[in-house]
């Protein structure tokens, strides 16, 4: 078992010795950071304006988001003159403490006759307000009844959907926003920075022609192909669960942290599934890192499938882009649960908790418990492929 560990610990020296991968490493560390930082600078006027802006914002928490903070709020809007300058103090000041009260009512309220401006949302009745909450359950219960399904899954989706207490109880969560708009742009970072380190790991053997000597040796044929795919598993959950945790980090030490136990809607207001801030963060870091494995896994398959390791890096680089180029709709299930397992996807909130669900033997499965499964299954396809392919190459 000692030689084993060895043969591992050789693998990531290997790897981690390289020049190009520590650049790609550092690069990526202060990518990450630098990306979370730059809304400073974009949507605030630097450090103090955001510090003021939270201070605004935080003076409303722990309140319930009812019809008493939206009339607040729309009070607070209609003192704006119609030629007011988004530039100015006063919009700044009501903005920064009212304008997540508006993007909730703003989420629930637009139509596709009206984008419910904030003049729109001053204007806006007290009853339509007391009632906000029965709009987003209709709302929800008319997507549910569009979705291409059974009507027990949908039975079963209504139901999840009333477990979501209301009213949402306001905190002040940009850092959580921050996190979540970018767990998307980290995760590619994240794979191509797998696909460096594992692209290699079977096909350079073949480059360098070192696998004909590892056919003589005496581990070569069991242990040393283990201890391979044992290294790129490991290294694609650290990469992983580092470069989330370098984003979560970042995100809380700029932005902070303090709404942990809100509810996820506060983010992603449709959502069915009764989840706080910090689980959702949990589940993106499970479903990512599972992504990350099936991604791996397919990577290694390739290196030992393949003769070079740039012919591996094409492919990773097209299975990356694919979640880009091509998107889908709920409209088309079959389609849109396929994009779904492209690991790229797997940080992708908006798809994680999308209200279309997978469904077994007439239940339905949440898409944040169906994906890390599913992708780890496919991971466990894949990997005895890989074994016996390289494992086969060498004794031909």
């Amino acid at each position: 078992m000692a030689i084993f560990f060895q043969m591992i610990k050789f693998e990531y020296d290997k790897i981690l010795s390289k020049k190009s991968v520590k650049i790609a490493i550092l690069i990526s560390i202060l990518t990450i950071i630098v990306v979370t930082a730059f809304v400073i600078f974009t949507n605030y006027g630097g450090f103090s304006e955001l510090n003021e802006s939270r201070e605004l914002e935080r003076s409303i928490n722990g309140r319930d988001i009812d019809e008493r903070l939206l009339m607040e709020a729309a009070k607070a809007y209609q003192t704006f003159p119609e030629d007011i300058n988004p530039e100015s103090k006063r919009y700044f000041e009501v903005n920064a403490k009212y304008g997540a009260s508006f993007e909730f009512a703003r989420a629930i309220l637009r139509n596709d006759s009206s984008r419910y401006s904030w003049r729109e949302f001053a204007n806006t009745s007290h009853q339509t307000f007391s009632e906000i909450y029965d709009t987003r359950q209709d709302k929800i219960d008319g997507q549910i009844n569009h979705l291409k399904i059974s009507n027990p899954i949908k039975t079963q989706l209504k139901e999840e959907s009333l477990e979501v207490k209301t009213p949402f109880k306001y905190n002040y969560h940009v850092g959580y926003d921050r996190f979540f708009k970018l767990t998307f742009f980290v995760m590619m970072i994240i794979l191509f920075l797998v696909s460096m380190c594992v692209a290699p790991l079977f096909a350079g053997e073949y480059t360098s022609g070192m696998d004909q000597l590892i056919l003589s040796s005496k581990n070569g044929k069991q242990k040393l192909i283990l201890a391979k795919l044992l290294t790129g598993i490991t290294l694609s959950i650290v990469i992983t669960v580092v470069g989330m945790l370098i984003l979560y980090l970042t995100s809380s030490l700029i932005y902070g942290m303090d709404s942990a136990d809100v509810p996820f809607q506060l983010f992603l207001g449709q959502t069915i599934y009764a989840l706080t801030m910090k689980e959702a963060v949990q589940m993106i870091v499970i479903t990512s890192t599972a992504g990350a494995i099936f991604y791996t896994s397919i990577a290694m398959f390739f290196s030992s499938k393949l003769k070079s390791s740039f012919s591996v890096m094409v492919i990773l680089a097209i299975i990356i882009v694919l979640p880009i180029v091509i998107t889908s709709s709920t409209s088309y299930p079959i389609l849109y649960n396929s994009l779904r397992l492209l690991p790229l996807n797997a940080s992708n909130p908006s798809l994680i908790f999308s209200t279309l669900p997978y469904q077994m033997l007439g239940y339905m499965i949440k898409p944040y418990v169906f994906l890390p499964i599913l992708s780890l299954v496919l991971s466990i396809i894949l990997l005895p492929f890989t074994y016996c392919i390289f494992k086969r190459h060498q004794v031909s």
